[in-house]
């Protein structure tokens, strides 16, 4: 045996404590190996320079299978035993840990070679094998070749004799390490041609006295090559034609190849490859082969192409139908599968599931541990496969084993340590073990498919028996493809993704797929593959299909995936359910059964649901109708559930009653804990049976008080305003952020398209937008003059008002976004994806401008003329788009119009909804407050949240001085809001509780000012105070009563009634509040006046010791009581006009004898005296000299007088 030299197979320390410092190793073993270049090419030394000469390998021994052809010869030499003979390698290694070769010359762990231990006590001691060749056909120049390694320190010799004769001698150490390249030794045979050749390698062992093993020799692929003589021949050059019309292939003619013998012998000409002239030669290339052997049996070949080009393209693609989903649950997107398009080409017939493979290699020189995994990338082309089976390389002859297969999309590399990247396995395969470097067949319970045109990362994790034995990568070996797939290689792990990972590996093994062939093989050159998630929103998907002939067609169809979901959102301090359900099964018939709801809080936050549910024939009468009435614990009928008809008495028949209970009844109730319900049979049944599973049940349902409240504190104005945002405590949504508002009702998406008809081009578009109702601007779909694929930067503008007379003003504008996106095909959309949040409210307008940064570079947009600018062209219930113009920039182009922007116009109608709520001193206390969350896509859920509003500001008071007036009992109550400054008293909240230190004056309080304190408090409790000065005052005059309305009668011959003192004489009489007795009094006419006949209002007046008077009037009447003569004349006489201005006239149409007439003033005063002896039946009298008033003309006959009133205007 040889030693393991531990150090140079890398065992740390650690790793050796660990192991119980065994020999046993676990894991990767074997470094990189790397073939040898050139290995196994013929010598340069052999030279067949002459017409069809070249070199050929007569014989070659490989020692793959051990010695081979060769004998080993016996040991020379004393006491040599054959101790350390030539050995065979194992696993293209010797055992050896620090010398000889550690691959083979092919670079891997196997096949095998011959070696020789070439350091041990017996210096210089030889070792050889031996075969002998037969030569005797053959001619010069012949050469041997074959590949050595000698590496070690006091390493021996290499020798090579033929027939005795050493040819080939090379010694001591040849390589400076165990992966160096092999080295290839040659030498001539040419005087060895012609007879037989005995070869013998020998190998010497060293000079040195070492008993170790440090020292190996070793040889390789030893071969004899000659030249031979073979024919000349000539092929017909290559061919292209096209297609024979509507085949997938065309029918060539073609003649053979011609060829020489160099030494003049007959030649055999022989197709060897491809179809014969004048067959049907399939689209693309197909190589035809012609060999020309001579009668030595020499050969050579020649190849030529037929190329068939498919110059007819497919005559129908066509695209499924747009597709319209929705989302799937949790995602902003949806797995969406859609057919293949309908194709119709003449190299495309369909075809049916194919089997196929793909090997990477089975010959292993690593190998992980037990439970390991392999790592390595699969990019599928262009139609989907399903993996049904793998080969994999272990050491388990015969034992079953089974092995987790993980997928991920994209690559392996940088994910062997993710486990959370793979996710649960997505197959498990299963078999049996065969030898090292044979295949074991790994048969999957579930086949994995893997989508066209994806890149997967592949792990393949084997059981806790078995692991992976693979191949270190050079960067030559790391990669397998065919038309199907492709494998990128490699990564390992000791454990499943965690630990060191070991690269490049190449995992040995096979790919086994099937293929359904009868797939259209397209292209998805804008969207995603059918199986793929496709996001919310509109996607345009583009499908591409080239034949065979590189002829390309395209379809497109839309992919809209809808976003029902609704958002989550959890309000801070959210109110409780109370939900609990009780049952009853074959209730009581014909008495009560009682419904106990335990743990019911208080604090209902609304009205409670009772439901009520009955199955079966509930009262079981058999023929009575059913009926139950429930009542509640103030023995009030809550409601009464029954059924008539054809329900009636029916078994397996459900009946289902709401009730609404106040809050107020039900927080009443829960006081104790508990509330009870009733429900009695009232159908009088006489029939005890029941159908059997029969129930009442009662379901009570109400909100209760939430957790924590938000505490909101209101200014010093009574006023707050916090973001809705404040009162949740979390939100999600399956795309993404939402939009947190305190009103419902979010806007509503909709579209205006303007039309993709094109017609002009290059330029930004103007357009205006009037707003018909409230809407929001949220993105545009524009017409890109460019085709699909090109990225186009555009700069969005806007402004209120109209875009006309500032095309040019750039500072009108504002910038809303710059976007860059890939375009479309010209007219068809080119979404921009964006979220503006331009709001425009109704009856505005608003203009916009959309350009290009590049127009006369990368390009502009698509659009079309118009008629007028400023024309409505396109509109909605919503907004109306009128025709613009266009222009390269604001400061560059000339302005071309009328032009119509072409696209779609993405806006919400209605209001945007307020992200802020507002409180006021009208909300202090508990509130409940509805919190909407909206998605992009309008979708919305609500939660309840509680809000604590709280004023907790002092009032600042400011007091003002007051006077009161005494009432007429001589008292007054202090009203405290009197004292109040309101213009300068700050209390927003208002003021619920008023009260002073004094509450009622009296008549003392008059004359001294009293200091008086005002506390208050406002609604919430806060407190202030303030004084002032309360001033007492009786404004009230004495109750003055007068007497009752008289007539009194001057007397007899008297002219005037003399005016007595009616409050002396009692008549008139006066009470005061504060004054007793009242002293002080007046009246009109005054005491003692003498009035003549009339009718007088008489004014009595008295005052108070304050100033304070009162009166009160009433009617006296003068009037004179008339004799007969008196009332005669009075009758006789008649002054006129009166009243009257310059003059008046007395008639006496009696012509009664008449004295004079005397005129008196109010007072009595005798003014003039008219004679009237001598009048006849009229007399004038001048009164012009008068004074304006009343006067009193008393006129006397022979026998009476009269009195009349004379008014002088």
């Amino acid at each position: 045996m040889k030693k393991i030299t531990l150090t140079n197979h890398r065992l740390s320390l650690a790793c050796m404590l660990f192991l119980g410092l065994t020999l046993f190793w676990q894991g990767e073993l074997f470094a990189q190996c790397t073939p040898t270049a050139g290995f196994p090419d013929p010598p340069g030394a052999i030279s067949c320079n002459f017409p069809g000469g070249q070199a050929d390998a007569l014989f070659t021994e490989t020692f793959d299978g051990g010695f081979g052809v060769f004998t080993e010869d016996s040991p020379p030499g004393p006491g040599t035993s054959g101790s350390n003979d030539l050995t065979v390698s194992t696993g293209g290694d010797t055992p050896s840990g620090g010398t000889g070769a550690e691959c083979n010359p092919e670079g891997t762990a196997g096949p095998e070679y011959i070696f020789l231990e070439g350091s041990f006590t017996l210096a210089g001691e030889t070792h050889c094998m031996s075969t002998t060749v037969d030569l005797t056909a053959e001619s010069a120049p012949l050469q041997a070749s074959f590949w050595y390694y000698m590496f070690g320190d006091n390493i021996g010799d290499l020798i090579i004799n033929v027939n005795g004769t050493q040819e080939f001698i090379v010694s001591g150490q040849q390589q400076t390490g165990q992966f160096d390249p092999w080295l290839q030794g040659t030498f001539s045979l040419d005087a060895y041609a012609g007879g037989l050749a005995t070869i013998q390698i020998c190998m010497t062992e060293g000079n040195g006295a070492i008993s170790t093993f440090e020292s190996d020799t070793s040889i390789d692929h030893f071969q004899i090559f000659r030249c031979v003589t073979a024919p000349i021949i000539s092929c017909p050059m290559d061919i292209m034609v096209n297609n024979d019309a509507g085949q997938c292939s065309a029918v060539v003619n073609f003649g053979n190849a011609s060829a020489v013998d160099p030494d003049g012998g007959p030649v055999t000409i022989t197709q060897t490859m491809g179809p014969p002239s004048g067959s049907a030669f399939p689209v693309g290339d197909t190589i035809i082969e012609f060999t020309a052997t001579d009668q030595d049996g020499d050969s050579s070949t020649c190849q030529f192409t037929i190329t068939v080009v498919d110059n007819e393209p497919p005559t129908q693609f066509d695209c499924p139908a747009d597709i319209t989903v929705d989302n799937d649950p949790g995602i902003c997107g949806a797995v969406v599968d859609y057919p293949d398009p309908i194709l119709m080409d003449n190299c495309f017939s369909g075809g049916g599931i194919v089997t196929d493979e793909l090997s990477t290699i089975f010959g292993s020189n690593n190998g992980g541990s037990d439970g390991g995994a392999v790592y390595f990338d699969i990019t599928v082309g262009p139609q989907n496969i399903m993996i049904t089976e793998l080969d994999i390389n272990i050491a388990g002859t015969g034992a079953p084993f089974s092995m987790d297969v993980y997928t991920l999309v994209g690559s392996s590399v940088g994910n062997e340590t993710n486990a959370a990247a793979w996710g649960a396995p997505v197959a498990v395969g299963s078999g049996t073990g065969n030898p090292e470097d044979t295949p074991s067949v790994a048969v999957l319970d579930n086949p994995v498919t893997l989508n066209a045109n994806t890149t997967y990362g592949i792990a393949l994790v084997m059981d806790a028996s078995h692991g992976h034995e693979y191949t270190n990568g050079n960067g030559s070996n790391e990669n397998f493809s065919n038309a199907d797939l492709s494998i990128a290689l490699g990564q390992a792990t000791n454990v499943p993704f965690t630990g060191s990972v070991f690269s490049p590996r190449i995992w040995n093994g096979t790919v086994r797929y099937e293929i359904n062939t009868s797939s259209v093989m397209y292209t998805v050159v804008t969207g995603f593959p059918s199986g793929d998630v496709f996001p919310v929103g509109t996607t345009l998907t583009t499908l591409e299909y080239t034949d065979a002939g590189g002829n390309t067609v395209q379809c497109t169809f839309n992919v809209t995936v809808n976003d029902i979901e609704a958002p989550t959102i959890t309000c801070l301090g959210a109110p409780g359910t109370y939900d609990q359900t009780i049952t009853i099964t074959n209730p009581a018939l014909m008495s009560t059964n009682t419904f106990s709801f335990t743990g019911t809080p208080v604090g209902a936050a609304g009205d409670a649901t009772l439901e009520v549910r009955t199955f079966g024939d509930i009262d079981g009468t058999g023929g009575n109708e059913e009926a139950w009435t429930i009542t509640d614990e103030d023995s009030n009928t809550t409601g009464m559930i029954g059924a008539t008809g054809v329900f009636a008495d029916q078994c397996n028949t459900t009946l289902l009653e709401t009730f609404t209970i106040p809050a107020a009844m039900i927080d009443a109730w829960a006081a104790d804990g508990m509330i009870d319900f009733t429900g009695t049979d009232v159908a009088g049944n006489i029939n005890l049976t029941l159908c059997g599973g029969d129930f009442l049940e009662l379901r009570l349902i109400y909100s209760t008080a939430g957790g924590t409240p938000v505490d909101v504190v209101l200014d010093a104005n009574g006023m707050a305003s916090i973001p809705v945002s404040s009162l949740v405590a979390s939100t999600s949504d399956n795309c993404g952020p939402v939009t947190v508002t305190a009103s419902g009702g979010a806007p509503v998406p909709a579209t205006l398209n303007t039309g993709f008809a094109g017609g002009n081009r290059s330029f930004g578009n103007f357009f205006d937008i009037n707003a018909l109702n409230d809407a929001t601007v949220q993105s545009f779909d524009i017409n890109s003059e460019n085709g699909a694929g090109i990225n186009l930067e555009l700069e969005i503008y806007a402004k209120s008002g109209t875009w006309v007379g500032n095309e040019t003003n750039a500072a009108a504008w504002t910038l809303l976004t710059t976007t860059t996106v890939t375009t479309n095909a010209v007219n068809t959309p080119t979404p921009l994806n964006l979220t503006l949040n331009y709001v425009m409210a109704a009856g505005e307008t608003h203009a916009f401008y959309i350009r290009p940064t590049d127009p006369t570079g990368v390009g502009g947009l698509e659009y079309t003329n118009g008629t007028g600018v400023g024309n409505v062209w396109a509109s909605d219930a919503n907004i109306e788009f009128l025709e613009g113009g266009a222009k390269d920039s604001f400061t560059a182009g000339g302005l071309f119009q009328p032009r119509v922007f072409n696209g779609n116009i993405h806006y919400n109608a209605g209001g945007a909804p307020s992200t802020t709520i507002d409180f006021t001193c009208d909300d202090v206390g508990e509130n409940f407050i509805e919190v909407f969350a909206t998605d992009p896509s309008g979708n919305e859920s609500s939660c309840i949240a509680t809000v604590n509003v709280i004023d907790d500001t002092d009032p600042i008071l400011v007091c003002q001085d007051v006077t009161i007036e005494l009432g007429a009992d001589g008292t007054a109550m202090v009203d405290p809001q009197a004292f109040v400054d309101v213009a300068n008293t700050i209390e927003a909240c208002g003021l619920a509780v008023l009260a002073t230190d004094v509450t009622d004056v009296s008549c003392d309080d008059i004359g001294t000012p009293i200091t008086v304190t005002l506390f208050v408090a406002d609604p919430s409790g806060n407190l202030a105070s303030c004084t002032a000065t309360l001033t007492v005052v009786d404004l009230l005059g004495p109750d003055v009563t007068c007497p009752a309305d008289q007539t009194v009668d001057p007397g007899p011959g008297n002219l005037f009634y003399t005016v007595p003192d009616y409050f002396a004489t009692g008549e008139a009489t006066a009470l005061d509040n504060c004054t007793d007795p009242v002293t002080v009094f007046s009246q009109d006419p005054a005491a003692g006046s003498q009035i003549p006949d009339g009718v007088y209002n008489v004014q009595v007046c008295a005052t108070d010791e304050y100033g304070n008077e009162n009166c009160c009037t009433f009617e006296l009447t003068v009037e004179s009581i008339l004799g007969n003569e008196d009332s005669e004349l009075s009758n006789a006489i008649v002054m006129y006009p009166n009243p009257a201005q310059n003059e008046v006239r007395i008639s006496n149409g009696s012509n009664l004898l008449l004295n004079n007439a005397q005129i008196y003033d109010v007072n009595g005063k005798l003014i003039s005296t008219i004679d009237l002896r001598d009048m006849q039946q009229e007399k004038v009298i001048d009164i012009s000299g008068l004074s304006s008033g009343v006067y009193v003309v008393q006129i006397t006959g022979e026998n009476s007088s009269v009195v009349k009133r004379l008014i002088k205007e």
